[in-house]
């Protein structure tokens, strides 16, 4: 499971924070929500097999320094470099 901080501005102008426990199935629906955008606008990055349901259910799937299972599956690969090689790609 991942954490998700999700601030709350409602309370007296102070922000409370929530924090919500996701299962990495629904992590691609659960930030849909919150941002108020589809699932087919999320972009999920993974490096393993665990990761396959949430890369599955993204619009953008991105397997990152992954094992092979997940590279085969990924819609985008980056085995070289950081995240910053993502920005290639949305160019």
């Amino acid at each position: 499971m991942d954490d998700l901080l999700h601030v709350d501005s409602w309370s007296g102008g102070e922000a409370a924070a929530k924090r919500w426990k996701l299962r990495r199935p629904l992590a691609s629906y659960t930030v849909a929500q919150f941002t108020l955008v589809g699932v087919a606008q999320t972009i999920a990055v993974g490096d393993g097999a665990n990761d396959l349901p949430m890369l599955g259910e993204a619009g953008l799937s991105v397997a990152y320094h992954a094992k092979p299972a997940v590279r085969d599956r990924a819609m985008v690969c980056i085995d070289a470099g950081g995240l910053d090689r993502l920005i290639e790609v949305m160019d």
